[in-house]
Protein backbone atom coordinates (compact mmCIF):
# COMPACT_ATOMS: atom_id res chain seq x y z
CA UNK A 1 0.00 0.00 0.00
CA UNK A 2 1.55 3.55 -1.00
CA UNK A 3 0.56 6.98 0.74
CA UNK A 4 0.79 10.08 -0.24
CA UNK A 5 0.62 12.96 2.76
CA UNK A 6 -0.34 16.11 1.97
CA UNK A 7 1.41 18.82 4.36
CA UNK A 8 3.73 15.51 5.19
CA UNK A 9 6.16 18.39 6.89
CA UNK A 10 4.12 19.69 9.33
CA UNK A 11 3.41 18.48 12.83
CA UNK A 12 0.93 15.56 12.34
CA UNK A 13 2.04 14.84 8.81
CA UNK A 14 5.76 14.09 9.80
CA UNK A 15 4.54 12.06 12.94
CA UNK A 16 2.08 10.08 10.44
CA UNK A 17 5.25 9.76 7.87
CA UNK A 18 7.43 8.19 10.55
CA UNK A 19 4.89 5.94 11.57
CA UNK A 20 3.99 4.70 8.13
CA UNK A 21 8.00 4.01 6.99
CA UNK A 22 7.94 2.34 10.28
CA UNK A 23 5.35 -0.04 9.47
CA UNK A 24 6.97 -0.65 6.38
CA UNK A 25 4.14 1.34 3.95
CA UNK A 26 5.77 3.24 0.71
CA UNK A 27 5.02 6.91 1.48
CA UNK A 28 5.40 10.01 -1.01
CA UNK A 29 5.06 13.46 0.74
CA UNK A 30 3.76 16.75 -0.71
CA UNK A 31 5.73 19.68 0.54
CA UNK A 32 5.07 23.38 -0.16
CA UNK A 33 8.33 24.71 -1.32
CA UNK A 34 10.27 26.95 0.40
CA UNK A 35 8.82 25.63 3.65
CA UNK A 36 10.55 23.87 6.62
CA UNK A 37 11.09 20.64 6.58
CA UNK A 38 13.24 19.89 9.79
CA UNK A 39 10.75 17.74 10.91
CA UNK A 40 11.65 14.53 8.30
CA UNK A 41 15.73 15.10 8.88
CA UNK A 42 15.87 11.94 10.48
CA UNK A 43 13.93 9.82 7.85
CA UNK A 44 13.75 11.72 4.66
CA UNK A 45 15.48 8.99 2.84
CA UNK A 46 13.05 6.82 3.62
CA UNK A 47 10.16 8.70 1.68
CA UNK A 48 9.70 10.32 -1.52
CA UNK A 49 9.64 13.85 -1.74
CA UNK A 50 7.47 16.17 -3.67
CA UNK A 51 6.36 19.44 -4.26
CA UNK A 52 3.58 21.48 -5.36
CA UNK A 53 0.70 24.35 -4.25
CA UNK A 54 -2.54 22.32 -3.15
CA UNK A 55 -4.28 25.92 -4.36
CA UNK A 56 -2.32 25.25 -8.09
CA UNK A 57 -3.47 22.57 -9.45
CA UNK A 58 -1.00 22.37 -12.50
CA UNK A 59 1.75 21.61 -9.64
CA UNK A 60 0.21 19.01 -8.08
CA UNK A 61 -1.48 17.00 -10.39
CA UNK A 62 1.12 14.33 -11.28
CA UNK A 63 2.01 13.05 -7.78
CA UNK A 64 -0.69 10.97 -7.08
CA UNK A 65 0.00 8.19 -10.03
CA UNK A 66 0.08 4.68 -8.20
CA UNK A 67 -0.78 6.11 -4.93
CA UNK A 68 -3.51 3.77 -2.72
CA UNK A 69 -4.27 5.91 0.22
CA UNK A 70 -4.33 9.79 -0.02
CA UNK A 71 -4.32 11.60 3.86
CA UNK A 72 -4.98 15.05 3.39
CA UNK A 73 -3.31 17.39 5.99
CA UNK A 74 -2.15 20.43 4.35
CA UNK A 75 -4.45 23.71 5.46
CA UNK A 76 -4.62 26.89 6.68
CA UNK A 77 -4.75 25.65 10.56
CA UNK A 78 -5.40 29.32 12.21
CA UNK A 79 -7.90 30.31 14.14
CA UNK A 80 -7.42 33.96 12.00
CA UNK A 81 -7.66 35.57 8.88
CA UNK A 82 -10.33 36.63 5.74
CA UNK A 83 -12.62 34.18 4.31
CA UNK A 84 -11.36 34.08 1.28
CA UNK A 85 -7.82 32.86 2.10
CA UNK A 86 -9.43 30.15 4.23
CA UNK A 87 -11.85 29.21 0.98
CA UNK A 88 -8.78 29.30 -1.20
CA UNK A 89 -6.54 27.04 0.56
CA UNK A 90 -8.83 24.74 2.77
CA UNK A 91 -11.41 24.37 0.49
CA UNK A 92 -10.19 25.21 -3.01
CA UNK A 93 -7.02 23.41 -1.76
CA UNK A 94 -8.90 20.25 -0.80
CA UNK A 95 -10.99 20.42 -3.73
CA UNK A 96 -7.80 20.19 -5.97
CA UNK A 97 -6.24 17.44 -4.11
CA UNK A 98 -9.60 15.61 -4.39
CA UNK A 99 -10.00 15.81 -7.87
CA UNK A 100 -6.29 14.62 -8.58
CA UNK A 101 -6.52 11.89 -6.62
CA UNK A 102 -10.18 10.83 -8.29
CA UNK A 103 -8.02 11.25 -11.72
CA UNK A 104 -5.81 9.32 -10.75
CA UNK A 105 -7.85 6.29 -9.16
CA UNK A 106 -7.00 6.76 -5.84
CA UNK A 107 -8.96 4.44 -3.70
CA UNK A 108 -9.17 6.02 -0.46
CA UNK A 109 -9.05 9.51 0.86
CA UNK A 110 -8.84 10.85 4.38
CA UNK A 111 -9.60 13.99 4.80
CA UNK A 112 -8.09 15.84 8.69
CA UNK A 113 -11.45 17.86 9.97
CA UNK A 114 -11.95 19.88 13.10
CA UNK A 115 -14.42 19.47 15.66
CA UNK A 116 -14.94 23.32 15.67
CA UNK A 117 -17.40 22.55 12.60
CA UNK A 118 -19.86 21.83 15.95
CA UNK A 119 -18.94 25.14 16.93
CA UNK A 120 -18.71 26.17 20.96
CA UNK A 121 -22.62 25.51 22.50
CA UNK A 122 -20.72 23.57 25.45
CA UNK A 123 -20.85 20.04 25.19
CA UNK A 124 -20.80 16.65 27.65
CA UNK A 125 -20.27 12.68 25.95
CA UNK A 126 -21.09 13.82 22.44
CA UNK A 127 -20.57 12.34 19.03
CA UNK A 128 -19.92 12.70 15.35
CA UNK A 129 -24.25 13.68 15.19
CA UNK A 130 -23.73 16.84 16.77
CA UNK A 131 -25.27 18.92 14.61
CA UNK A 132 -23.33 21.33 12.88
CA UNK A 133 -22.79 25.02 13.78
CA UNK A 134 -19.31 26.29 12.22
CA UNK A 135 -17.70 28.86 14.54
CA UNK A 136 -15.67 30.31 12.32
CA UNK A 137 -13.94 30.56 8.82
CA UNK A 138 -11.74 28.22 9.61
CA UNK A 139 -14.43 25.88 10.56
CA UNK A 140 -16.64 26.76 7.57
CA UNK A 141 -14.01 25.97 5.64
CA UNK A 142 -13.61 22.13 6.92
CA UNK A 143 -17.94 22.05 7.27
CA UNK A 144 -17.91 22.75 3.53
CA UNK A 145 -14.68 19.66 2.58
CA UNK A 146 -16.86 17.69 4.65
CA UNK A 147 -20.12 18.08 2.24
CA UNK A 148 -17.90 17.86 -0.56
CA UNK A 149 -16.50 14.80 0.25
CA UNK A 150 -19.81 13.14 1.18
CA UNK A 151 -21.20 14.08 -2.00
CA UNK A 152 -18.29 12.45 -3.85
CA UNK A 153 -18.79 9.61 -1.93
CA UNK A 154 -22.33 9.31 -2.67
CA UNK A 155 -21.75 9.50 -6.38
CA UNK A 156 -19.10 6.40 -6.11
CA UNK A 157 -15.85 8.72 -7.25
CA UNK A 158 -13.85 7.47 -4.27
CA UNK A 159 -13.82 6.52 -0.43
CA UNK A 160 -13.78 8.84 1.52
CA UNK A 161 -13.00 9.19 5.34
CA UNK A 162 -13.35 12.41 7.86
CA UNK A 163 -11.62 12.39 11.07
CA UNK A 164 -12.32 15.08 13.52
CA UNK A 165 -9.60 14.61 16.09
CA UNK A 166 -9.51 16.03 19.96
CA UNK A 167 -9.57 19.55 20.51
CA UNK A 168 -6.10 19.61 21.99
CA UNK A 169 -3.39 17.94 19.82
CA UNK A 170 0.07 17.58 21.19
CA UNK A 171 3.29 15.68 20.86
CA UNK A 172 6.92 15.46 19.33
CA UNK A 173 7.24 18.17 16.20
CA UNK A 174 4.70 20.49 17.75
CA UNK A 175 6.37 23.63 16.89
CA UNK A 176 3.36 25.95 18.55
CA UNK A 177 1.29 24.92 21.08
CA UNK A 178 3.88 22.35 23.04
CA UNK A 179 7.20 23.85 21.91
CA UNK A 180 6.05 27.38 22.87
CA UNK A 181 4.61 25.85 26.27
CA UNK A 182 7.53 23.97 27.58
CA UNK A 183 9.57 26.97 26.76
CA UNK A 184 6.57 28.94 28.98
CA UNK A 185 7.43 26.83 31.82
CA UNK A 186 11.22 26.81 31.63
CA UNK A 187 11.30 30.63 31.71
CA UNK A 188 8.74 30.19 35.09
CA UNK A 189 6.18 31.96 33.63
CA UNK A 190 2.53 31.59 34.23
CA UNK A 191 -0.09 29.94 32.27
CA UNK A 192 -3.80 32.17 32.07
CA UNK A 193 -7.02 29.77 32.39
CA UNK A 194 -10.11 31.06 32.49
CA UNK A 195 -12.66 30.02 34.78
CA UNK A 196 -10.22 28.45 36.83
CA UNK A 197 -10.07 26.14 33.91
CA UNK A 198 -12.75 23.83 34.71
CA UNK A 199 -14.37 23.83 31.60
CA UNK A 200 -14.13 19.72 29.70
CA UNK A 201 -11.83 18.82 26.74
CA UNK A 202 -10.99 16.06 24.39
CA UNK A 203 -7.72 15.88 23.40
CA UNK A 204 -5.15 13.44 20.88
CA UNK A 205 -1.39 12.55 21.61
CA UNK A 206 -0.16 12.78 18.24
CA UNK A 207 1.09 9.16 18.01
CA UNK A 208 -2.39 7.79 19.10
CA UNK A 209 -3.78 9.80 16.36
CA UNK A 210 -1.45 8.78 13.48
CA UNK A 211 -2.12 4.59 14.82
CA UNK A 212 -5.85 6.29 14.41
CA UNK A 213 -5.18 7.37 10.66
CA UNK A 214 -3.65 3.88 9.60
CA UNK A 215 -5.95 2.19 10.83
CA UNK A 216 -8.78 3.96 8.70
CA UNK A 217 -6.63 3.47 6.17
CA UNK A 218 -6.38 -0.17 6.14
CA UNK A 219 -10.18 -1.37 7.50
CA UNK A 220 -12.62 -1.78 4.51
CA UNK A 221 -15.72 -0.19 6.91
CA UNK A 222 -14.53 2.62 7.30
CA UNK A 223 -15.29 4.01 3.74
CA UNK A 224 -17.97 6.88 3.71
CA UNK A 225 -17.41 7.16 7.73
CA UNK A 226 -16.79 9.93 10.19
CA UNK A 227 -15.00 9.43 12.90
CA UNK A 228 -13.96 11.50 16.55
CA UNK A 229 -10.18 10.43 16.58
CA UNK A 230 -9.64 11.48 20.79
CA UNK A 231 -7.31 9.41 23.07
CA UNK A 232 -10.68 8.69 24.67
CA UNK A 233 -10.79 10.40 28.24
CA UNK A 234 -12.68 13.64 28.72
CA UNK A 235 -10.58 16.10 31.52
CA UNK A 236 -10.77 19.38 32.97
CA UNK A 237 -8.12 22.02 31.19
CA UNK A 238 -6.54 22.27 34.68
CA UNK A 239 -6.05 19.00 35.08
CA UNK A 240 -4.60 19.14 31.50
CA UNK A 241 -2.03 21.50 32.23
CA UNK A 242 -1.18 20.38 35.31
CA UNK A 243 0.24 17.32 34.01
CA UNK A 244 1.62 18.84 30.97
CA UNK A 245 3.74 21.33 33.85
CA UNK A 246 4.49 17.99 36.06
CA UNK A 247 7.16 15.83 33.57
CA UNK A 248 9.37 18.70 33.44
CA UNK A 249 9.65 19.94 36.96
CA UNK A 250 10.46 18.83 40.15
CA UNK A 251 7.48 21.20 41.61
CA UNK A 252 5.30 18.94 43.73
CA UNK A 253 2.82 21.95 44.07
CA UNK A 254 0.70 24.03 40.92
CA UNK A 255 -1.29 26.83 42.39
CA UNK A 256 -3.95 28.23 40.74
CA UNK A 257 -4.04 32.31 42.13
CA UNK A 258 -6.76 34.91 41.07
CA UNK A 259 -6.20 38.21 39.45
CA UNK A 260 -6.30 40.64 41.80
CA UNK A 261 -9.50 42.79 42.04
CA UNK A 262 -7.85 46.20 41.29
CA UNK A 263 -6.94 44.19 38.10
CA UNK A 264 -10.73 43.80 37.22
CA UNK A 265 -11.01 47.51 37.61
CA UNK A 266 -7.39 48.32 35.30
CA UNK A 267 -8.30 46.44 31.72
CA UNK A 268 -5.56 48.49 30.30
CA UNK A 269 -3.15 47.00 32.70
CA UNK A 270 -4.14 43.89 31.66
CA UNK A 271 -0.96 42.07 29.86
CA UNK A 272 1.12 44.03 31.87
CA UNK A 273 -0.14 42.81 35.43
CA UNK A 274 0.13 39.00 34.15
CA UNK A 275 3.77 39.19 33.25
CA UNK A 276 4.39 40.24 36.83
CA UNK A 277 2.24 37.96 38.40
CA UNK A 278 3.27 35.48 35.91
CA UNK A 279 7.04 35.04 37.69
CA UNK A 280 8.68 32.10 39.44
CA UNK A 281 8.03 32.80 42.71
CA UNK A 282 10.63 32.20 45.42
CA UNK A 283 8.81 28.89 46.83
CA UNK A 284 8.97 27.95 43.18
CA UNK A 285 5.38 27.40 42.50
CA UNK A 286 4.15 26.98 39.46
CA UNK A 287 1.21 29.01 38.56
CA UNK A 288 -1.79 28.70 36.95
CA UNK A 289 -3.35 32.52 36.55
CA UNK A 290 -7.45 32.32 36.24
CA UNK A 291 -8.59 34.99 34.45
CA UNK A 292 -12.52 35.87 34.61
CA UNK A 293 -14.72 34.62 31.69
CA UNK A 294 -15.56 38.55 30.93
CA UNK A 295 -12.25 39.81 31.04
CA UNK A 296 -10.77 37.24 28.60
CA UNK A 297 -13.88 38.28 26.62
CA UNK A 298 -12.73 41.78 26.73
CA UNK A 299 -9.30 41.67 26.48
CA UNK A 300 -9.61 39.69 23.44
CA UNK A 301 -12.17 41.39 21.78
CA UNK A 302 -10.11 44.91 22.41
CA UNK A 303 -7.10 42.79 20.43
CA UNK A 304 -8.41 41.44 17.84
CA UNK A 305 -9.67 44.79 16.73
CA UNK A 306 -6.73 46.27 16.91
CA UNK A 307 -5.14 43.56 14.72
CA UNK A 308 -8.06 44.33 12.37
CA UNK A 309 -7.61 47.72 12.12
CA UNK A 310 -4.32 47.06 11.44
CA UNK A 311 -4.82 44.22 8.72
CA UNK A 312 -2.77 41.63 10.09
CA UNK A 313 -2.66 38.48 8.88
CA UNK A 314 -0.50 37.13 11.42
CA UNK A 315 -2.92 36.53 14.45
CA UNK A 316 -3.14 37.67 18.35
CA UNK A 317 -1.60 35.86 21.16
CA UNK A 318 -5.45 35.95 22.58
CA UNK A 319 -8.76 35.86 20.36
CA UNK A 320 -12.06 35.33 21.49
CA UNK A 321 -11.50 31.47 19.34
CA UNK A 322 -9.20 30.85 21.68
CA UNK A 323 -11.30 31.84 25.20
CA UNK A 324 -13.84 29.80 23.79
CA UNK A 325 -11.58 26.94 23.60
CA UNK A 326 -10.35 27.37 26.87
CA UNK A 327 -13.64 28.11 28.49
CA UNK A 328 -16.23 25.69 27.35
CA UNK A 329 -17.02 22.30 27.50
CA UNK A 330 -15.89 20.30 24.44
CA UNK A 331 -16.41 16.86 25.90
CA UNK A 332 -16.59 15.20 22.19
CA UNK A 333 -15.98 11.10 22.79
CA UNK A 334 -14.90 8.52 20.42
CA UNK A 335 -17.24 5.53 21.24
CA UNK A 336 -18.05 5.13 17.37
CA UNK A 337 -14.12 4.89 16.32
CA UNK A 338 -13.50 2.37 19.18
CA UNK A 339 -16.77 0.03 18.82
CA UNK A 340 -16.58 0.23 14.66
CA UNK A 341 -12.71 -0.31 14.56
CA UNK A 342 -11.46 -1.45 17.66
CA UNK A 343 -9.40 1.47 18.16
CA UNK A 344 -6.89 2.13 21.64
CA UNK A 345 -4.88 5.01 22.58
CA UNK A 346 -1.77 2.84 23.60
CA UNK A 347 0.26 6.32 24.54
CA UNK A 348 -0.98 8.04 27.99
CA UNK A 349 -0.83 11.10 28.48
CA UNK A 350 1.72 11.43 31.19
CA UNK A 351 3.74 9.57 28.42
CA UNK A 352 2.53 11.71 25.76
CA UNK A 353 3.91 15.30 27.89
CA UNK A 354 7.11 13.13 28.46
CA UNK A 355 7.65 12.03 24.84
CA UNK A 356 6.93 15.43 23.88
CA UNK A 357 8.99 17.25 26.49
CA UNK A 358 12.27 15.17 25.52
CA UNK A 359 11.97 16.45 22.19
CA UNK A 360 11.85 20.36 23.40
CA UNK A 361 14.96 19.71 24.59
CA UNK A 362 15.92 17.83 21.92
CA UNK A 363 14.63 20.60 19.88
CA UNK A 364 16.00 23.48 22.08
CA UNK A 365 19.76 21.98 21.50
CA UNK A 366 19.71 22.26 17.68
CA UNK A 367 18.44 25.70 17.42
CA UNK A 368 20.50 27.11 20.05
Amino acid sequence: MKFLVTGVNGFIGSNLAKKLVESDYEVRGLILEGTDESNLEKFADKIEKVYGDITDPNSIRTHFKGIDVVVHLAARAHDWGPEKLFQRINYEGSKNVLDAAVDASVKRFIFMSSLTVHGFEGFQNVDEETPYKPYNAYARSKKAVEDLLNDYFKQGKIETVIIRPGFTIFGPYDRLFSFEAYKRIEKGKSFPVVNKGKSLICYSYVENLVDGLILVATRPKAAGKTYIISDGPIIVFREFMEKMIKVCTNERKIKLRGIPSWLATKVAGFFKAIYRLGRRKKKRELILLNVPLWLAIIAAGFIEAIYKISRSNKGPLITKYRVKVSSTDLGFVNEKFVKELGYKAIVGIEEGFKRTYEWYKEEMERVT
